[in-house]
């Protein structure tokens, strides 16, 4: 009887053994500083305006980790510098859904919709008839959304440095995006 208990026991204790053993303490670090070295590649390729190479990095980051909302204002951004509104509009309202209080991605949104507005009311004024009725309502508007990108003057005239609308940026670089016709 002994004996078999002996046996159970170096039976067990040879089955525990087999069982991976528990992680060392700080083992979600390295997980971790994968993420951080990933943030890191896709900035570095912002700052150095490889935007294909940032954008692929910054995608990959939204499909892993969808409630980093720098990375989802970083994306739109570039969406924007390349020109791809409606690209730009759908990330931007990604990111809203994981935080809707955030003022640089309802920012954004809005300048997107302005930059389509502007490119609408361009193209309407290149197709209408000189005659439209609509054509002076059109142009006038389509100024006065090219005034929002325009610098800020103060009550003495001088130009204050401040510009009304822009992409908000997040480090690692500043976007110069602003609502303007090329």
């Amino acid at each position: 009887m002994m004996r078999t208990g002996l046996v159970l026991i170096t039976l067990a204790c040879a089955g525990c053994s087999a069982l991976p053993a528990a992680p060392p303490a700080g083992a979600g670090q390295p997980v971790q500083m994968r993420l951080v070295d990933r943030l890191e590649r896709a900035d570095l390729a912002l700052k150095e305006a490889r935007l294909a190479d940032a954008e692929q990095h910054y995608r990959q980051l939204t499909e892993e980790h969808p409630r980093l909302p720098d990375v989802w204002l970083r994306l739109g951004n570039i969406y924007v510098r390349q020109n791809q509104l409606q690209a730009a509009e759908r990330v931007y309202l990604q990111g809203l859904r994981y935080r809707p209080k955030d003022a640089r991605l309802w920012n954004n949104l809005a300048l997107v919709h302005t930059k389509q507005a502007v490119q609408t009311l361009e193209a309407s004024s290149q197709v209408l008839d000189a005659d439209s009725p609509y054509l002076p309502r059109i142009r006038k508007f389509h100024r006065a959304l090219l005034e929002v990108g325009s610098p800020v003057s103060d009550e003495q005239g001088a130009e204050t440095g401040e510009v009304q609308a822009e992409i908000s940026a997040v480090e690692p670089g500043q976007s110069d995006v602003a609502v303007s016709s090329p």
